[in-house]
């Protein structure tokens, strides 16, 4: 993970010969296994559809968790660097400069740039975003009306309002940041369904 922002610069400078910039959807996850998709082989979940976009997409497969920690962990996601060089110990703003990130790279080349969901590297920095909804991290929430939303529903619900709204003569570059399979400890609330599979419950 270290090099991701030279590739992101990499890819920039040889987009050029392209007619169309690529449009990016970076999906994070916290807590996952290496093999938590159908597609890396697990024998018990299925993801259809994240197998399907991955089918059309890439996959980062040889990159490592070198801090057990999510909120450094991200900041190493953003920043490609070790915690030693970004300075995140554990949920406070890395040190490196934004521009110096890959969401500050790309959007210095002109992306429409997007965060959904969790965050927990310090205070939000929603200026340098285009399209900003950072959660706080809880996996049952309120929506605009009031009524209980769960985490992942949000996450959705923002990730289509950001692709419709988008302008649609710049390329994009969208990470929805999922908090739900992060264990939120002693909240019982963690474990209750969302309504789309309160059948699955009904013995």
């Amino acid at each position: 993970m270290r090099f991701l922002p030279l590739l992101c610069v990499g890819w920039i400078t040889a987009s050029g010969a392209f007619a169309k910039p690529m449009n990016i959807v970076l999906l994070y996850a916290d807590d996952w296994r290496f093999d938590s998709l159908g597609v890396a082989g697990n024998p018990v979940l299925k993801t259809p559809v994240l197998d399907a976009l991955s089918a059309k997409g890439v996959r980062f497969t040889e990159n490592r968790v070198t801090t057990a920690i999510c909120g450094v962990s991200r900041a190493t996601l953003l920043t490609g660097q070790w915690m030693s060089c970004h300075g995140n110990e554990s949920f406070s703003m890395f040190r490196t400069p934004w521009e110096q990130t890959f969401p500050g790279v790309l959007r210095e080349r002109g992306y429409h740039l997007g965060h959904v969901g969790k965050w927990h590297c310090g205070k939000f920095p929603a200026p340098h975003f285009d399209f900003a909804r950072a959660y706080s991290g809880k996996h049952w929430m309120k929506d605009e009306d009031g009524n209980d939303i769960h985490v992942t529903a949000k996450n959705e619900k923002d990730s289509l309002e950001f692709l419709r709204e988008r302008p649609k003569d710049k390329p994009f570059c969208l990470t929805v940041a999922f908090f739900a399979t992060h264990a939120e400890d002693a909240n019982p609330e963690q474990f209750l369904p969302q309504k789309e599979s309160m059948a699955m419950y009904g013995d």
